[in-house]
């Protein structure tokens, strides 16, 4: 049974879902785009914060009313509810592994400034559903990481601001060791996308491939230690919102 704070979360989704983000889903699902109307209303609304602790500004919520606030909008909306769990689930990593300049640093940047980030893991010969071997493979470069691979399924791109891209520490093959996430700013040189994305259902997740060639980022734009991403909780929890959706 949900409490009383729960039960009033979920009513205002709902009524966010049904008067703003129900009535646009047609639209955005038949041009297969990114639907940025409905990310304002739940980023006026504190949701895009949902997983962010409240001493962060978020909204903290528990598990169970987080699924229940995917499954509401999932119902209006089944782009808009995927997008933000891809989201969402970042948001998990970064308060998993990020350090506290970087969780005020982007936690900030959601709730003050209502960004979205994505998560990049898929690729060619690779899905993350079955298996970690990561072939996209990130390097250090003194002061700074460089990322060269190939995304498939890019969830979010050309609307969110970061990506946080799955790789591999270059020579690494074990991801118990070897996997690292790195935050890559959306406007960063060197990632390129032909934009196609054309499938039969969830259009407005728009998902196209993407290569990344020699693209640089700070070095504190990792998270974590190598290998942590895997035993944090956080690929379990994502599977709970995929259900949900």
């Amino acid at each position: 049974m949900y409490t009383a704070t729960q039960k009033a979360i979920l009513e205002r989704v709902d009524r966010l879902t049904r008067e703003h983000i129900a009535p646009r889903a047609a639209e955005y699902d038949a041009a297969g785009a990114n639907p940025t109307d409905s990310w304002r209303v739940l980023a006026r609304d504190g949701f895009l914060g949902s997983c962010i602790p409240t001493a962060h500004g978020g909204l903290g919520l528990d598990m169970p009313t987080y699924i229940g606030v995917i499954r509401t909008i999932a119902r209006g909306c089944a782009n808009t509810a995927m997008t933000l769990h891809m989201h969402s689930t970042v948001m998990r990593f970064i308060d998993a592994l990020g350090t506290e300049a970087q969780k005020r640093r982007y936690f900030g940047e959601v709730v003050r400034d209502g960004r979205l980030f994505g998560s990049w893991g898929s690729e060619p010969a690779v899905s993350l559903s079955r298996s970690f071997l990561v072939e996209t493979v990130v390097r250090q470069d003194r002061d700074a990481y460089v990322v060269d691979g190939v995304k498939h399924f890019c969830t979010m791109a050309l609307g969110a601001s970061r990506y946080m891209v799955w790789c591999a520490l270059e020579g690494g093959t074990d991801m118990s060791k070897a996997l690292l996430q790195v935050l890559v700013p959306a406007d960063s040189p060197g990632i390129a996308t032909d934009g196609k994305w054309n499938t039969l259902g969830m259009r407005a997740t728009f998902s196209p491939s993407v290569t990344f060639t020699g693209v640089r980022v700070p070095k504190d734009a990792g998270l974590g230690d190598p290998g942590t991403a895997l035993r944090v909780g956080a690929v379990e929890v994502f599977a709970l919102g995929y259900a949900a959706v």
